[in-house]
């Protein structure tokens, strides 16, 4: 997906997605609590972008289809409340194509792990006046008395040159992008990703695309675990 065309609508989108979903991960009560990400279609929403064709995402008991076909859209599922997340593992495999891309950064992934995080930074007064309305709907995420700070990515390449990449993305401060693991022929996965610092943790976004690129592939997904 390219977030410079599309970063309006997909925040609006998650903000949305976030808020209508009424089932949530559960967590022990240690500092760094395991979160078992449910594989269940009725605790995820699935989304699609205006004017990009929509992925076919499936649910079995076993895992999460998604299905690229110069297709994107997120999963959203939202966690029971805050969780300070020092790491996730993801467990998949995948099929088919991403085709190679050739620009500074990958804009499209086989798969983006993005967790929407708590913190400071709030809305009012002239802020809120002036604000476009994908940046307010972002803000709504936090409770009464809760901020935020951005949306953290984390994604697979299959260009050997990307992995360590890491970026604000220059459409907005709100989003960070880190390329940290290298996949260049389809097969089974293991994403497991160690955060350079804690995060405080509201939701999950998984973002599987091919639109830029007009690929074609398949990621599925068996296992996701925060903080193991």
């Amino acid at each position: 997906m390219y977030f410079s065309r599309y970063v309006r609508e997909v925040f609006l989108w998650i903000a949305m997605a976030v808020f209508s979903l009424s089932f949530y991960s559960q967590a022990d009560g240690s500092e760094f609590a395991k979160v078992s990400v449910p594989i269940d279609q009725q605790k995820w929403l699935s989304l699609s972008y205006k004017n990009i064709p929509p992925n076919t995402v499936t649910f079995s008991k076993a895992a999460i289809g998604i299905s690229v076909n110069s297709s994107a859209g997120p999963l959203v599922h939202k966690l029971a409340k805050s969780t300070v997340v020092n790491r996730f593992s993801l467990k998949g495999s995948y099929s088919g194509e991403k085709k190679i891309e050739n620009e500074g950064f990958d804009e499209d992934s086989v798969l983006r792990v993005g967790l929407v995080a708590e913190g400071v930074n709030t809305l009012s007064g002239i802020k809120r006046m002036f604000a476009p309305e994908w940046i307010k709907t972002l803000f709504s995420l936090a409770s009464d008395g809760q901020g935020l700070d951005k949306i953290y990515f984390y994604s697979i390449t299959n260009r050997k040159s990307m992995v360590g990449k890491h970026r604000i993305h220059p459409s907005s401060q709100f989003i960070s992008e880190s390329i940290e693991k290298l996949a260049t022929a389809p097969g089974d996965f293991e994403f497991n990703v160690v955060l350079s610092k804690p995060i405080d943790v509201l939701a999950l976004w998984i973002s599987v695309d091919g639109d830029d690129t007009k690929s074609k592939f398949l990621t599925t997904i068996s296992h996701i675990t925060l903080n193991q």
